[in-house]
């Protein structure tokens, strides 16, 4: 009788054990919803003010004035990684990454009044380093956008 009664405990416990795990589960999936289902919001917000014009993209309007600037022979800067520059870059580009930008502000020019022109793959890592730069006091920064737009538009590169 009394291994019955053991054997039953153990059975509860297992079946008690199968029902919280099966509730934890539930309850993260809920959760899981209900966070992605709060970011729909502010995603179709951030849709319809791209869409009338109120936010735009920071380096859209700049990449016709860059590439003439890099057509012109202002000073560019390849903000991608060094194996990202390895891969292929423009050929009268330097590349510093947009993360350490600001610690080699030695190899730009020491004029911050003239033109410097930024790129990396899409635009999103020129726009932070041209943020960096302007905030150390450069007053002329283009963000010219991605590097694939840059060689389809016929710069020089080195692929």
């Amino acid at each position: 009788m009394l291994i019955l009664s053991l054997v039953t405990m153990e059975l509860k416990r297992y079946a008690l054990k199968g029902i919280v795990h099966r509730f934890l589960l539930f309850t993260h999936l809920i959760f899981n919803f209900f966070e992605v289902y709060q970011m729909i919001p502010r995603i179709i917000l951030t849709i319809l003010l791209l869409l009338c014009g109120l936010v735009s993209s920071s380096f859209a309007s700049d990449n016709a004035a860059a590439i003439a600037a890099i057509k012109a022979g202002a000073q560019v800067v390849d903000v991608r990684t060094t194996g990202e520059f390895a891969a292929g870059h423009l050929i009268t580009a330097q590349n510093i990454d947009y993360e350490t930008i600001s610690d080699h502000l030695a190899e730009l020019n020491p004029d911050k009044t003239k033109l410097i022109v930024l790129y990396c793959g899409s635009g999103f890592r020129a726009e932070k380093a041209r943020k960096a730069l302007l905030a150390k006091g450069y007053s002329a920064v283009l963000n010219a956008g991605g590097y694939d737009e840059l060689v389809e538009a016929g710069l020089l590169s080195s692929k």
